[in-house]
């Protein structure tokens, strides 16, 4: 891979993780698409994805860095009273994370060859335009505020974040996807648990060998083809 289709990858992944239509699955067809000599079967593949994925997990502790800060205070400060919508959400953050890391440990092999399966994250990216659609139809009129998620509400969305570990799958399309039928009332709503999702919290471990990209990489990844 050459530096010049590293960048290109790099600003593909920042541009597509703004919306809910897998970054993850973009980065895994654009070299077929393009034509590029990359082997998508080399060692060194996907731990370059998952560091792509760092800057994404960066920026986004970056940008809310007063809502992590009012998490943290409000878990140490335990006893405050004041910290309680805060720390509530917290909890159901760790809880939505939960069934991506074990999902991802379980089933380690398997999920990593789709990262090097083109034509499979093609026709997962239809898929999870197909599953907004009839996300967004199923969306309830009403419905609860979001500081009233329970935790079985939380680890259902977090049981629909898994469809991410799929290349092609979105990671904040399936958490919208999980919650639209079940909680928050409009998308203005839904936002804050966007920000908060298990994104930040599962993106930064999963670049440092987490299950949600599965695999143990090499510390110094080898290229094995090298394009124009």
């Amino acid at each position: 891979m050459t530096g010049l289709q590293a960048i290109v990858l790099a600003i593909v992944q920042g541009i597509t993780e703004l919306f809910p239509i897998s970054s993850l699955g973009h980065a895994v067809i654009l070299p077929a698409i393009l034509g590029w000599n990359v082997d998508e079967n080399a060692e060194g593949f996907l731990p370059f994805l998952a560091v792509m994925h760092l800057g994404t997990a960066i920026a986004l502790l970056g940008y809310f860095w007063r809502d992590w800060y009012a998490f943290a205070g409000s878990v140490v400060r335990f006893r405050d009273p004041t910290g309680a919508g805060d720390r509530r959400l917290f909890w159901r953050v760790v809880v939505a994370t939960i069934p991506a890391v074990v999902i991802g440990f379980l089933f380690e092999r398997k999920l990593k060859a789709g990262f090097a399966a083109p034509t499979l994250a093609a026709a997962f990216l239809v898929v999870n335009g197909i599953m907004l659609f009839v996300a967004e139809r199923l969306q309830r009129a009403g419905g609860k505020p979001l500081s009233e998620l329970s935790f079985v509400q939380a680890l259902i969305i977090g049981f629909w974040q898994c469809l991410a570990l799929i290349p092609g799958m979105s990671r904040s399309g399936a958490t919208m996807s999980g919650g639209y039928p079940s909680s928050p009332r409009r998308r203005s709503s839904w936002a804050p648990w966007r920000s908060k999702r298990p994104s930040s919290s599962s993106i930064t471990p999963a670049s440092a060998s987490s299950p949600s990209w599965p695999g143990r990489w090499p510390a110094s990844p080898r290229w094995r083809a090298s394009g124009p």
